[in-house]
């Protein structure tokens, strides 16, 4: 299972990390992003998954018994590689973005626990439910529009 911010590049593009932008070599990719446990360990991936508020929201939801590969992460994951990355691609790079502000706000709330446990409420799960129904739209939807609202909330606090 390769990082989730790993890019294959197409014929004659070199291979890209999404995080730093920069071209991977064969070593790297080999070494490092195709190798399960291994890319965990990368500074790169973990600063990234730092700056995720829906990774942030699982955590406070999950508790002690969180992990970065559960369920409902892998599941949007799977949005974001397979539909939001094919029909909306400035969304992802826009999310990476805001993401890091949008933490960093909540996080300095006195409430920031039951904050992103609210995020996980009202975004991850219902979510998750419209991507086990097959309606990605209505995920996109509501992910775009929460986020959106997100993004305009914390840009007065910063």
């Amino acid at each position: 299972m390769p990082c989730d911010f790993f890019r294959r590049g197409t014929w004659g593009d070199p291979d890209i990390c999404e995080v730093t932008k920069q071209k991977l070599t064969y070593d790297t990719v080999n070494r490092l992003c195709n190798t399960w446990g291994t890319y965990t360990e990368c500074e790169d991936y973990k600063r990234a998954k730092q700056n995720c508020y829906l990774t942030s929201a699982a955590c406070a939801a999950q508790g002690d018994s969180f992990d970065d590969n559960c369920y409902e992460l892998q599941v949007l994951r799977k949005l974001r590689d397979e539909y939001v990355r094919v029909h909306y691609p400035e969304d992802v790079a826009h999310y990476y973005e805001i993401a890091p502000r949008i933490i960093a706000t909540i996080e300095t709330q006195s409430n920031a626990d039951a904050f992103f446990k609210k995020i996980y409420t009202e975004l991850v799960v219902p979510c998750v439910k419209f991507i086990e129904e097959m309606k990605y739209e209505r995920a996109y939807a509501l992910y775009k529009k929460y986020s959106l609202n997100l993004e305009k909330r914390f840009r007065k606090l910063e």
